[in-house]
C-alpha cells in the first residue's frame, strides 16, 4: 500500500464513520465531488490545501488525519514483515 492508496482509504472510512456522502464531504471541504472520489480511490495525491480543507470538512487538524495515515501504513508495513518471517 502506498502513501495514496492509505490516504484515501483513511479518508474514506473517516467519511463513512460520520456518515457522510462524497457530495457532503465535497461541499464541505469546498472540493469537487470527483476529486473526493479520485482520492479515496488513491489515483492522486491531495495538495497541502486539500488537506486541511479536508480535515476542516470532516472536523478533523491535518495532522490527525495524516496522522492515522502514516498509522495505516505503519501497521501495514510491519504487517507485510511479519508475514514474509519464517517460523
Amino acid at each position: 500500500m502506498n502513501h495514496r492508496e492509505a490516504f484515501g482509504y483513511v479518508l474514506r472510512e473517516i467519511r463513512t464513520a460520520k456518515r457522510m456522502s462524497q457530495d457532503e464531504l465535497a461541499y464541505q471541504a469546498g472540493i469537487n465531488r470527483t476529486y473526493v472520489s479520485i482520492l479515496e480511490l488513491g489515483q492522486k495525491s491531495p495538495t497541502l490545501d486539500v488537506i486541511f480543507k479536508l480535515a476542516n470538512g470532516l472536523g478533523l487538524s491535518p495532522s490527525d488525519l495524516l496522522g492515522k495515515t502514516e498509522s495505516l501504513m505503519s501497521y501495514k508495513k510491519n504487517a507485510g514483515h511479519n508475514s514474509q518471517r519464517s517460523p
